[in-house]
């Protein structure tokens, strides 16, 4: 089995057909970020001097909790609008060109509140909510960088090796696996540190230990 999926690692990177995933390694643990050095510098610096040739750019995890809230909310707001101007361009006839505006109530549920016209008020509040989404964005790549990156390399077999090697001698700093495909990453796990994880690892272990066990119990005395 492991001859098998080594091969077939290798004829993965044998093919012409390119992943980004695959010029890429994701670091992990990353040390406490030197006095006068930004955490994107620290991380350029450390990879440039290692793999001066291939090494390409880092992207710094960050937390995007309160961006991604705010997205969700614009997002609904785009579409309610879309909805609004639907509305009111099918309301438009021949015995009524003007068309009917639709309207709104902004209170819980669209049910209480002020009545007000819905074109008019979504695009307030989409040109408020791009504003301040783009302000915690920065506020987000400043002040919530997090001790995770992702490391781009502008040859793949640099990056394949590049996540098979050790690049600090403690195993708690600098660790690095190869990048998976975005959507199979759990984003806010990245942070957690070496020890951390080693911890969960051994309960996630004494847990499936004990779920054996005692379901061995029950088929022992049936049979």
């Amino acid at each position: 089995a492991y001859k098998h999926v080594t091969w077939l690692r290798s004829e993965a990177f044998k093919t012409p057909d390119l992943k980004p995933e695959q010029f890429a390694i994701v670091v992990r643990d990353i040390p406490p970020v030197p006095e006068g050095q930004t955490r994107k510098e620290q991380v350029d610096s450390y990879f440039r001097a290692i793999y001066p040739e291939t090494f390409y750019r880092s992207m710094i995890i960050t937390d995007n909790k309160k961006v991604n809230k705010i997205w969700e909310e614009l997002e609904g707001f785009k579409k309610k609008l879309i909805r609004a101007e639907t509305v009111f361009a099918n309301s438009k006839t021949t015995a009524k060109p003007e068309g009917t505006r639709p309207t709104n109530k902004t209170g819980w549920l669209g049910l209480i509140g002020k009545k007000v016209d819905s074109i008019e008020y979504y695009n307030e509040k989409i040109n408020e909510l791009v504003a301040k989404l783009e302000s915690e964005q920065k506020i987000t790549l400043k002040e919530k960088q997090q001790n995770a990156a992702i490391v781009f390399f502008s040859n793949r077999v640099v990056a394949a090796s590049a996540a098979q090697s050790l690049h600090a001698q403690t195993v708690d700093k600098w660790s690095v696996f190869g990048a998976p495909e975005p959507c199979q990453l759990l984003w806010p796990n990245l942070k957690i540190k070496y020890f951390e994880r080693e911890v969960r690892q051994y309960v996630v272990y004494f847990i499936v230990a004990l779920a054996i066990l005692f379901y061995m119990i029950p088929i022992t005395f049936v049979s």
